[in-house]
């Protein structure tokens, strides 16, 4: 059996928009946060494309910065927010 991995992932995408609908309809809507530390190119990548996927179903998004020096006492403090 051959899985079309494009075709499955645009239905997974339509059930989910659909379910964020509801959830909507009920007062609840789904988010994503993300942090990123530093300027990995990948990270930035991996993060982009979670970010869109988010824009597509209508899942609220918010990514936050910190420079790669930042300390673990301001990135768990932006975590708490």
């Amino acid at each position: 059996m051959i899985i079309d991995g494009k075709a499955l992932s645009a239905e997974v995408e339509v059930e989910t928009a659909q379910r964020v609908k509801k959830m909507a309809r009920k007062g609840v809507v789904p988010g994503l946060a993300t942090v990123l530390v530093g300027e990995n190119p990948a990270s930035q990548m991996y993060i982009r494309l979670k970010h869109s996927a988010c824009t597509r179903v209508g899942i609220r998004s918010e990514n936050v910065v910190l420079p790669e020096n930042c300390s673990e006492e301001d990135l768990i403090e932006k975590i708490l927010e």
